[in-house]
């Protein structure tokens, strides 16, 4: 019994060793490569954009950020001089009462100033003409006879003599000082009513410019900032910044957007074909014009990146063809005629050569091959295949030894 139990593990052992030795077709995912015309296509998505229009921008008279609170609704039809954007004006208003209570006030301050100077310069002079009267008595006294007068005496006339003049020079001083300190004092105070006269005068600048009218009769398109998010009610905008737009009828061409992992093979001057939402029946047509060097974010929120292809419409409708338009499209990147095509994941690539597994009475071998065109599924085979070979769509396990 147990020597028996012993060789049935040995069947079992070897006939594992000896399947691992082969690859049968069986366990293998195989195609087999054909001759076929094909179109290597992208899909993409955008929207159509103006390639001229005249733009409408904040007004620059004054440097101050400004709150849009109102816009005309995108692509409203507009008159040139109606109104297509108003901003908040709430802060500006109490600035305004702001400063004309300030201005109220810095006068109160000058004309107190004012009265407070001319008083000190009245007890200036009126002090000075009392000590010149005093001291015109006291030196009289020089003249007298000093015997009639005690040693104390004498030297207490002289004393107040000397203290009588030195109160006369104090009082000249202040009187030739007293018009410098109080012209500077003045300037001051004057120019700083003079700061809250011109924060004044800003803010109601500001105030009159706090609508913008469209330039010209047309669409009304909103503009972009450096985020490429729509200027839209809510926006902070400064002076010179472009809020909108006002296309030029027919100057129009599509801007689609290609996932970053879908771009392989993408270059300037490939056909599009080109639907718009507002009518799936029409096809058109046109060339890649521009291609960005990278792609981006269409925004800050969602982590997705695209490439931006500009292309230029064949013919324009400009009836159909309006800024906003959104578009479904199909970019061309290649066209071959009997071409061998095998799926992406079929062909392996290693630093000297690309190669596949050539599938044949149940064994995988590998093969070099020269590769073409690819598309993110399919890649061209010019050379080392034929058609009607089967090959595997997966790399097969290493056999054991």
């Amino acid at each position: 019994m147990k020597n028996s139990l012993i060789c049935l593990m040995l069947v079992l052992a070897i006939s594992i060793l000896t399947s691992g030795c082969a690859v049968e077709s069986t366990t293998l995912s195989q195609v087999v490569v054909e001759q076929r015309d094909h179109e290597f296509i992208i899909t993409a998505s955008g929207d159509i954009i103006a390639t001229e229009s005249i733009e409408v921008r904040v007004p620059d008279t004054v440097r101050t950020q400004y709150s849009i609170a109102w816009m005309v609704p995108e692509f409203s039809k507009v008159e040139e001089g109606e109104i297509v954007v108003r901003f908040d004006d709430l802060d500006i208003r109490n600035l305004v009462n702001d400063s004309q209570l300030d201005i109220i006030e810095q006068q109160s301050s000058i004309d107190s100033f004012l009265r407070g100077s001319a008083n000190e310069k009245s007890q200036i002079v009126h002090n000075s003409m009392r000590v010149d009267g005093e001291t015109d008595i006291a030196e009289s006294y020089e003249d007298v006879d000093l015997s009639f007068f005690s040693k104390h005496e004498q030297i207490d006339q002289l004393g107040d003599l000397e203290y009588l003049r030195m109160q006369g020079s104090f009082y000249d001083w202040q009187d030739e000082t007293h018009q410098r300190r109080s012209d500077a004092e003045l300037g001051n105070l004057e120019a700083q009513k003079k700061t809250r006269e011109d924060e004044l005068n800003k803010n109601k600048l500001v105030l009159e410019n706090m609508t913008i009218t469209s330039p010209a009769d047309g669409t009304y398109v909103y503009a972009s900032n450096w985020w490429g998010e729509q200027v839209r009610t809510g926006s902070n905008v400064w002076p010179g910044m472009q809020v909108g737009m006002i296309p030029i009828r027919g100057k129009v061409e599509a801007r689609l957007y290609v996932l970053e992992i879908d771009a392989l093979g993408l270059e300037v001057d490939q056909l599009v074909r080109l639907r718009l939402h507002s009518d799936l029946s029409q096809e058109f047509t046109g060339r890649i014009t521009k291609l960005s060097n990278i792609a981006s974010t269409k925004d800050r929120v969602s982590p997705t990146k695209y490439f931006t292809v500009n292309v230029t419409f064949d013919s324009v409708d400009p009836d159909l063809m309006r800024v906003g338009s959104s578009i479904d499209a199909k970019i061309v990147t290649g066209e071959l005629d009997d071409a061998l095509l095998v799926p992406q994941q079929a062909v392996h690539h290693d630093v000297e050569s690309s190669y596949v597994f050539v599938v044949t009475d149940g064994v995988a071998e590998r093969r070099d091959v020269e590769v073409g065109h690819r598309s993110p599924t399919l890649i061209q085979i010019v050379g080392g295949l034929s058609a009607g070979e089967s090959i595997s769509l997966v790399k097969p396990a290493t056999p054991s030894a």
